[in-house]
């Protein structure tokens, strides 16, 4: 069976990586389409094919342009043209074609027409990461993508409460295939990456992955405080991109006086380093408002 994963912009690399291995290793013909890799990402393609597909334009512009307004700007517009009129043999070639991210509502419901036109269309999958797309966060990328779900053959969820919630909106069950979210390895830390991350003083938590306001990383950090202030003897350790202002919450803890119990690696990380962080940990916490997988 020829398969093309599709995930424009990579946004869960490590899962897509795995789960194309493993179709690879199963006698499928898979690529993955997304965009350019960077340095952070550790996809080192076995048994499948990786197409940078999408993006082309904008990824060259972002390094000159970082990724504010103007450059989320630039890869809006640049998605929108290319669903409406890009090229399309790579996903029309393909016996399935198996969404894991749909980035831009508004966009992806032209390619969703295309690819999905005439005799011999593909069949149309897609993984619903989370019922509620960006957790609400953002009503131009999420408009309308509710809609979209009924444009699939099969949507696969990670969980009880994923086919629930979707339910609840209209999507019947036997159109979903509940496939449990796997363990997968991380790209490992190598003695130099693991003497780049400092070693714990004290019992230490760890939360990482990009930091946006549904994740709770506010409750964590009052509830560090509190904890702290009645003696507790830990240190907190935060690793990933912020996509909210966390300055007046470190500034919290330091006015506090525990600022020595903070250690800060505020960016997009590679593999390696994210696994480096995992080994010194003791303890890793997710305090997010709501999730029904991440």
């Amino acid at each position: 069976m020829k398969v093309a994963m599709v995930d424009p912009s990579l946004f869960t690399g490590r899962y897509d990586d795995s789960l194309c291995a493993a179709l690879g290793a199963q006698g499928h013909d898979v690529a993955l389409l997304g965009r350019a890799m960077r340095d952070t990402d550790a996809i080192v393609p076995e048994g499948y094919r990786f197409a940078p597909r999408f993006f082309r334009l904008s990824e060259k512009l972002r390094p000159l342009l970082g990724e504010g307004v103007a450059f989320r700007a630039i890869k809006a517009a640049e998605y929108l043209a290319d669903a409406m009129a890009g090229p399309t043999a790579m996903m029309r070639d393909a016996d399935v074609v198996h969404v894991q991210w749909m980035p831009f509502a508004r966009a992806d419901r032209y390619w969703l027409d295309r690819w999905s036109r005439g005799p011999g269309a593909p069949a149309l999958v897609h993984t619903v990461h989370n019922a509620q797309a960006y957790h609400g966060e953002t009503s131009m990328q999420g408009r309308g993508y509710r809609a979209l779900l009924d444009r699939f053959d099969m949507l696969i969820v990670h969980g009880e409460e994923t086919r629930a919630a979707l339910m609840r909106v209209g999507v019947t069950a036997d159109k979903m295939a509940i496939v449990p979210h796997p363990p997968m390895r991380l790209a490992a830390a190598d003695a130099a990456m693991m003497a780049s991350v400092p070693d714990p003083v004290r019992t230490r938590l760890l939360f990482f992955g990009t930091i946006r306001p549904y994740k709770g990383f506010d409750l964590l950090i009052e509830a560090c405080i509190s904890l702290w202030r009645r003696g507790a003897q830990f240190e907190l350790a935060v690793a990933g991109k912020p996509f909210m202002p966390v300055e007046p919450l470190v500034a919290k803890v330091r006015d506090a006086g525990y600022g020595d119990r903070l250690v800060l690696d505020l960016d997009f990380l590679k593999e390696e380093r994210l696994d480096a962080h995992l080994r010194k940990a003791d303890m890793v916490v997710f305090p997010y408002r709501h999730i029904d997988s991440s």
